[in-house]
C-alpha cells in the first residue's frame, strides 16, 4: 500500500462544486460500506450479492431473521431500491497510509519507537512515562516470538487502544429526542459510528467488532507493507495490535462478553461476588485467567437456547466475542478500567452525592444516617413474643438460615434493624446482612440492645456547608487548563459532568472542608480524613507518570478509603466501581499512567461527531458524521504542513472559524 501524495496544484478558476474540491484534495476517507440489518444489525458487505431479506440466525438453523434490508424511494420522480439502513467502517490500513505520508507524524512515530527500545524494563525503582514504558508494552511479544519494540528501524510497530461509547447524536437536552448512536475508535482513528436510534444489543455488537478483528488480525499477521512513506521511499513493513480497551463499564462489557456490572459476578479481573463486594482482601479473591476465558468463551459459543447462554452468564463465565480470534489479546488484563468514568462519574459522585447528598435547601448532616434511604418499617419489633423469638434464632442459626429469614419474622427488614441495634453496617443484601450479624455474634455474647432512634436523616452538603463552598469558590482564580465547577453547585438540578466533579471534588471541596470540618468535631474530621484518602488516591492515579511508589501510594489511600468508608457510613452500600478500583494499581503496573487510556479524548471525539451538520435521519446520518470527520481531519493535516495551494490559503480563517478548537479545561491540560 502507498502513502498518499503530499503536493497540490489548482489551476484557476477555483471549481463551483464543493464535490470536485473533495475528489482533487483526496479529501473524502476509504471505507467499506454495509448493509445493516434494522432489526438484528447483521452486515452485508455491498461488494458482493445481498439477499433482499436478512437471513441471520442466532443459533444454528431456524428461526432466520428475515426482516426487509431495502425499500422503495421516490427521489426526482423515479422509484429506487435503497437500503434501509447501511454501516460504513473506514479502512485502517488505507488512513495510515495517509498518515505515514506525513514527515512530520512518521518522525515523531520513528522517536518513539526508538525511545521505547532503550527503557531501562528491569528497573524496579523506574517511572513510568508513557504507555510504551509500561510492563505490558516492554514485555510483549510479536508473532516471531521476539520482543514487539524490538525491531529494525526500517520497520514500524503500531500499539492501539480501542475505545467504544455510545451517544445521543442530537444535541441533548431536557424533553429532547432521546437516541443513540455508538462510534468506535482505534487512539484516534474513526472506525465507524453505529446507526441509531436505538441503542446497539449486546447481542449484536459482535458483528461490527468482527470487521474490527478481521483488519486487525492482518496488521498482526503477516503484517501490512506500505511500497512508500515519507521517509522510506522504498516502502516500509509494519505490524500493529491491540492492546487496551478503553471504555466505561457498561460498553466494556459488551465488548469483551464479561458478565454486566450489575450482576452476581462483576469483576473482569477476579471471581468476586456481589455479595462478597465489602470483603477488602485481596488474596481471597479469586482471579480470571486468559486460558479460562477462552474455555468459558467456546463454550458459549456451542450453547444452542437464549436461556442456556443466559444461565452461563450468570455463573460469572463469559460470552464468545470476535476478541477471541486475536493470539495476543489478554481480556482479563487488557480490559482497563477507564479512570474518568471509574473514579470521577462514579467514585466522586458515588461518595459526595450518593454517601452525603447535596441539596442547598436542606439543613447539613453528619451523614450518620443516610440520606437517600428511610429505615425500613419493622412490625416484628412491636411483637414481643415475635421479637423474642428472632433473637434466639441470631442465637442459634447459621447465616444461611438467617438470611433466609421468613417473612412473617420480618424477612430484611428484621435483619437491618437486627443490625443497626449493634452498630453494624446495614447496606446490602440479605445475605451481607447475615453474614455481618453472625460474625457479632460468634465475636461476643449477645445482649439486649436500645431500640432504634429516629434520628432526622439530612444531607451532608447542605445549606450551610454549600454556602462556604460558594463564598470560596468566588474568591478562587483556576488556571485555563482547569474547568471549574458550576457556580452555586448544588443550588440547581442539573448533572455534573466528569470535569465538574473533578474540580468540586480535588479543589472547591479540598479548600473548604478542611477549614470547617477541623474544628466541627470527631465525627466531622473521621469524614475529612476518609474523603481526603479518596482524593489522595484519584490524584496518584491521575499523575502523568508513575513507579511502584505512585502505585503503592495509591493502594494504600484507597485501602483506607474503603476501610474509613464501611466504618463512617453503614447504611451506604458500595459499588462495583469501589472494588474495580481497589485493582486499578494493577492496570498502573500494567499500562503506567493513566492518561493514554483514559476517554476524555473519545468525549471530546462525540461531541464533535454530534456537531457535525447532518440531515437527523438515523442510519444515514451516521456516515454524515463520519464523512465529515474525516474531510476536517484532512483539511486539518493539510494546512499545517502548508500544502495547499494560494487560493485556497485564505480560506483558512473561514475554516477555523467553523472548525474552531476548544483548548481550555482537559484538553490544554492533556497537552501540557
Amino acid at each position: 500500500m502507498q502513502g498518499h501524495s503530499s503536493t497540490h496544484r489548482f489551476e484557476e478558476p477555483l471549481p463551483a462544486d464543493i464535490r470536485t474540491l473533495l475528489r482533487h484534495f483526496d479529501l473524502d476517507p476509504e471505507v467499506n460500506a454495509y448493509v445493516c440489518c434494522p432489526q438484528c444489525f447483521c452486515l452485508y458487505d455491498t461488494a458482493g450479492p445481498c439477499p433482499d431479506h436478512c437471513t441471520h440466525t442466532t443459533f444454528r438453523g431456524p428461526p432466520v431473521c428475515n426482516t426487509p434490508l431495502f425499500e422503495t424511494r421516490f427521489l426526482k420522480g423515479g422509484a429506487h431500491k435503497m437500503a434501509i439502513r447501511k454501516y460504513i467502517q473506514q479502512d485502517l490500513k488505507a488512513w495510515h497510509g495517509r498518515l505515514l505520508a506525513r514527515k512530520d507524524v512518521e518522525l515523531a512515530l520513528a522517536q518513539t519507537a526508538k525511545s521505547a527500545k532503550k527503557v531501562p524494563r528491569h528497573q524496579l525503582s523506574r517511572v513510568v512515562h508513557d504507555i510504551m514504558e509500561s510492563n505490558i508494552v516492554q514485555d510483549f511479544t510479536g508473532p516471531d516470538g521476539v520482543r514487539f519494540v524490538d525491531c529494525p528501524d526500517s520497520e514500524l510497530r503500531f500499539v492501539w487502544g480501542l475505545g467504544f461509547d455510545g451517544f445521543n447524536p442530537y444535541n441533548p437536552r431536557p424533553g429532547g429526542p432521546n437516541a443513540s448512536s455508538s462510534a468506535i475508535y482505534l487512539n484516534m482513528f474513526l472506525v465507524g459510528v453505529i446507526p441509531g436510534p436505538e441503542k446497539v444489543p449486546m447481542s449484536a455488537i459482535n458483528h461490527f467488532t468482527e470487521l474490527i478483528v478481521a483488519v486487525l488480525l492482518r496488521f498482526w499477521a503477516p503484517g501490512v507493507y506500505f511500497s512508500k512513506t515519507t521517509l522510506f521511499p522504498n516502502g516500509r513493513f509494519t505490524l500493529g495490535a491491540l492492546l487496551p480497551l478503553i471504555c466505561d463499564l457498561v460498553a466494556a462489557r459488551e465488548i469483551t462478553g464479561f458478565p454486566g456490572h450489575s450482576s452476581t459476578y462483576f469483576c473482569s479481573i477476579c471471581r468476586v461476588r456481589s455479595d462478597d463486594i465489602e470483603c477488602l482482601h485481596t488474596g481471597m479473591w479469586e482471579r480470571r485467567t486468559r486460558e479460562q476465558y477462552i474455555q468459558e468463551a467456546d463454550v458459549w459459543l456451542t450453547l444452542q437456547t437464549d436461556a442456556d447462554r443466559t444461565s452461563h452468564v450468570s455463573q460469572g463465565k463469559v460470552r464468545w466475542t470476535p476478541f477471541v480470534r486475536l493470539p495476543y489479546w489478554d481480556p482479563v488484563h487488557f480490559t482497563v478500567l477507564e479512570s474518568m468514568h471509574a473514579h470521577y462519574l462514579s467514585n466522586v459522585r458515588h461518595h459526595i452525592f450518593d454517601a452525603w447528598g447535596m441539596d442547598a435547601t436542606s439543613p447539613s448532616g453528619d451523614g450518620v444516617f443516610w440520606h437517600a434511604k428511610k429505615a425500613p418499617t419493622c412490625e416484628v419489633k412491636d411483637d414481643p413474643e415475635k421479637w423474642q423469638k428472632v433473637l434466639r434464632l441470631l442465637e442459634t442459626s447459621t447465616q444461611e438460615e438467617l438470611a433466609r429469614l421468613p417473612s412473617k419474622y420480618g424477612g430484611h427488614a428484621t435483619l437491618w434493624h437486627l443490625c443497626y441495634e449493634r452498630d453494624l453496617r446495614r447496606a446490602g443484601t440479605k445475605q451481607m446482612l447475615a453474614a455481618r450479624l453472625i460474625s457479632w455474634r460468634d465475636a461476643q455474647p449477645i445482649e439486649s440492645q436500645p431500640a432504634a432512634s429516629d434520628q432526622l436523616r439530612h444531607v451532608v452538603l447542605g445549606e450551610a456547608v454549600l454556602r462556604e463552598v460558594w463564598r470560596d469558590q468566588a474568591r478562587s482564580m483556576l488556571p485555563s487548563c482547569v474547568s471549574a465547577a458550576p457556580r452555586e453547585v448544588g443550588g440547581h438540578a442539573r448533572s455534573l459532568t466528569a470535569d465538574e466533579w473533578r474540580s468540586l471534588a480535588t479543589i472547591h471541596l479540598v479548600v473548604t472542608l478542611p477549614r470547617i470540618w477541623q474544628v466541627a468535631g470527631d465525627r466531622k474530621r473521621d469524614m475529612l480524613q476518609n474523603y481526603m484518602h479518596l482524593i489522595s488516591a484519584i490524584q496518584m492515579a491521575s499523575l502523568r507518570s508513575t513507579s511502584s511508589a505512585h502505585i503503592a501510594s495509591y493502594e494504600f489511600h484507597y485501602q483506607q478509603y474503603l476501610e474509613g468508608f464501611l466504618y463512617l457510613y453503614k447504611e451506604v452500600p458500595l459499588n462495583p466501581s469501589n472494588h474495580l478500583a481497589q485493582h486499578y494499581g494493577e492496570y498502573m503496573t500494567g499500562f503506567g499512567s493513566s492518561h493514554p487510556y483514559r476517554a476524555w479524548a473519545g468525549e471530546r471525539l462525540n461531541k464533535l461527531l454530534r456537531m457535525a451538520p447532518k440531515n437527523n435521519k438515523p442510519g444515514e446520518m451516521e456516515m454524515s458524521m463520519l464523512y465529515h470527520n474525516v474531510r476536517a481531519a484532512n483539511v486539518r493535516s493539510l494546512l499545517k504542513d502548508g500544502n495547499l495551494p494560494e487560493q485556497l490559503t485564505r480560506l483558512e480563517p473561514a475554516f477555523h472559524k467553523a472548525f474552531r478548537w476548544d483548548f481550555r479545561g482537559t484538553r490544554l491540560n492533556d497537552m501540557l
